[in-house]
């Protein structure tokens, strides 16, 4: 009843700032649909489980309306991602959740300053700190629930939010409504300062756990990113300090205060004939040399591999589910790009991948390959390869065989959408 109660409070809010725009300015009202499928097949992925192979297609709809008025418009849409497990077979079809994937209002008195509040994607640049607010569904929703604003001052670029996100959605309006989208409850504010495509920016977020499992944690990321340009190639370098106070110490129960350290950097432009190529690496500090593990505030998505984050669940121990959760991990890598034609697009990359602890141990080869195609309007697909040959890391946390066998992720995704 209560999600029934805020979902007609959302289009009592629509319709009337709809009506009172309407003698001034037409309204235009937009649908909003996407149906994504894909299937994904992990072979030996889950080498610390007793069955490690996973088949599944998963099916996400999205649908919603936008409705438009002066510099307002107001958004809602709603979503569902089911599975249809092939493997294991024992596991029950389940139609999952419908949920409000994004509700919210946004104002642009010009076209540089956007203020946004509800239900809303957050994403600053590339990722590495902030795009994904619900890391334990997949990619069913990204969203987070607060407020941003988005305007120039002076010859710089602000862009600030503060969001406070549960632990357990409260906006399921049918399915399983104890099914946690994070470790946590998480509350943060987030400004970002981008002055001649350099960028500084702070985040102070606290997680607390409702069910009490996990010690209440508060993180404050210092960021700093510099691009320019050099021998006809754009560059980008990015250093992000932490400080975290609320961790136990790794030789007691006790908490401490300590700091992390992440980094990233990538160089892009042609490279020969028809191919282009990017090179570069990332850093990601663990429980090592008086510096505690890297916790990205919202960076925990498929940024650098879609296969690497399903191993990472065998890394945890902590009372959190480790699925992307990028710490103890660095590497250089490379990718070459080649245009086929204006709707055939390939890839092919390299990452080598290591631990910081223990001693910068290997964690082996990652090689991916990836097709992406656009069929007609609206409509788009990839068809994604990655292999890895395991290092000695994998086989020293495991100690199971398994552990050094080479692993493989495949992935096909057809898309259909209109907005």
């Amino acid at each position: 009843m209560k999600k029934l109660k805020i979902l007609a409070v959302f289009v009592f809010l629509l319709l009337t700032g709809a009506q009172s725009q309407a003698q001034d300015s037409s309204v235009k009202f937009t649908p909003l649909f996407e149906l994504r499928i894909r299937q994904e097949v992990l072979d030996g992925v889950l080498y610390f489980a007793p069955n490690p192979d996973r088949n599944w297609v998963r099916f996400r709809t999205r649908a919603g309306v936008r409705a438009e008025f002066g510099h307002h418009d107001l958004t809602l849409r709603l979503v569902n991602e089911h599975r249809r497990y092939i493997e294991p077979e024992s596991i029950e079809f389940d139609w999952d959740e419908i949920i409000f994937d994004q509700a919210y209002w946004a104002w642009q008195p010009d076209d540089e300053t956007t203020l946004t509040i509800g239900r809303q994607n957050i994403i600053w640049d590339d990722g590495f700190l902030a795009l994904e607010g619900r890391p334990l569904d997949g990619s069913r929703s990204i969203s987070m629930d607060g407020i941003r604003m988005r305007t120039p001052v002076g010859d710089e670029s602000l862009d600030v939010f503060a969001v406070h996100n549960l632990k357990y959605d409260s906006l399921v309006l049918t399915g399983d409504q104890h099914r946690a989208l994070r470790d946590a409850n998480e509350t943060g504010i987030g400004a970002k300062i981008t002055y001649r495509g350099h960028r500084l920016a702070a985040i102070w977020k606290n997680d607390n756990d409702p069910d009490h499992l996990l010690p209440e944690l508060n993180t404050y990321t210092l960021s700093t990113q510099f691009n320019w340009s050099g021998w006809n190639w754009q560059h980008m370098v990015e250093v992000a300090g932490q400080y975290q106070n609320g961790l136990p110490s790794v030789d007691s129960s006790e908490n401490e205060s300590g700091f992390a350290v992440a980094a990233q950097g990538k160089s892009q432009g042609h490279f020969l004939g028809p191919l282009d190529a990017d090179i570069g690496f990332f850093m990601y500090s663990a429980d090592r040399c008086g510096f505690k593990s890297f916790r990205t505030p919202w960076g925990r998505w498929p940024k650098w591999s879609e296969m690497y984050i399903y191993t990472l669940l065998g890394e945890g121990g902590d009372g959190r589910v480790h699925v992307a959760a990028w710490e103890n991990i660095a590497g250089p890598r490379m990718n070459l790009h080649y245009k086929i034609n204006e709707s055939l697009k390939a890839r092919w990359g390299l990452t080598y991948l290591l631990a910081p602890d223990p001693n910068w141990a290997s964690r082996g080869l990652l090689m991916q390959t990836e097709l992406k195609f656009d069929l007609f309007k609206n409509t788009n697909g990839h068809l994604l390869w990655e292999m890895l040959d395991p290092g000695s890391f994998q086989q020293t946390i495991s100690q199971t065989p398994a552990a050094s066998e080479v692993v493989h992720f495949l992935r096909w995704q057809i898309s259909y959408g209109f907005n």
